[in-house]
């Protein structure tokens, strides 16, 4: 099963599925027109950015220079997301994650009824 297959059965289980996906991933499921939800989320600055990279202690200077480098191309691209968020705290950029997934659920083109007599009303629908 690919990873489509996958996210596609996980929908009709009623859940949802998150990817973590870098710039090109995103380009590449729009190109493809594939229905999600896309959020961008970025660093207060890139000073912050670069202050949390070192503080991690996981990466070389140039590692985090290049890191750097990418971030900033990659910001330029906010316009193909559906939502930006900047991480200045964890627990708020959490929640505002949570708070776009829960709205998202209820959105016409993604409602899911809840009884087989709604949904068989929704399918004679007016369009």
């Amino acid at each position: 099963m690919d990873i489509f297959q996958s996210i596609e059965t996980n929908i009709k289980d009623g859940n949802q599925t998150l990817l973590e996906l870098d710039v090109q991933g995103v380009e590449t499921l729009r190109k493809m027109e594939y229905q999600g939800i896309y959020i961008l989320i970025l660093p207060p600055s890139i000073k912050e950015m670069e202050t949390r990279l070192k503080k991690r202690g996981t990466d070389s200077e140039e590692s985090i220079l290049q890191r750097i480098k990418t971030g900033k191309e990659e910001v330029k691209k906010y316009k193909m997301y559906d939502y930006v968020i900047t991480n200045f705290e964890v627990d708020v950029t959490v929640n505002t994650i949570l708070s776009i997934l829960q709205a998202e659920k209820v959105r016409a083109p993604l409602y899911t009824p809840t009884s087989p007599d709604i949904e068989e009303l929704l399918k004679d629908g007016v369009d």
